[in-house]
């Protein structure tokens, strides 16, 4: 199964506060395939069946929380010419933690980057 991803969303009026749950294709290529089409500004009801709220992913384990490998930070910053950033992080095994992928760069960057090519 395609690892899961949490995705924490900072400065969006229309989405909530805390982290939003990707069950599935939560590598950067997959997260960029998902966000490519987003529209952030929406509203909350807009969002994919497959954003949740977050319950356990990463926190306190659960017997059907999945283990998330993926984190990213998109935030809103108005001031900039390119107002949507992103940041992604990895977890590795062994004890080894969070080690970030990519990022901060604009959401431009990350989609030119990871957007599989025809």
């Amino acid at each position: 199964m395609a690892p899961a991803a949490t995705l924490h969303f900072h400065g969006f009026p229309a989405l909530p506060p805390g982290p939003l749950l990707l069950r599935a294709d939560g590598d950067p290529a997959g997260t960029a395939r998902r966000l490519a089409g987003l529209d952030l500004d929406a509203a909350v009801s807009s969002l994919p069946r497959d954003f949740l709220s977050t319950a356990g992913c990463g926190g306190r384990p659960g017997p059907r929380a999945p283990r998330c490998l993926y984190r990213y930070e998109i935030r809103l910053l108005r001031r900039r010419r390119e107002p949507v950033w992103i940041a992604c992080w990895r977890r590795y095994p062994a004890g080894i933690g969070w080690q970030r992928r990519c990022g901060p760069m604009p959401m431009g960057a990350f989609l030119a980057r990871f957007l599989e090519r025809p």
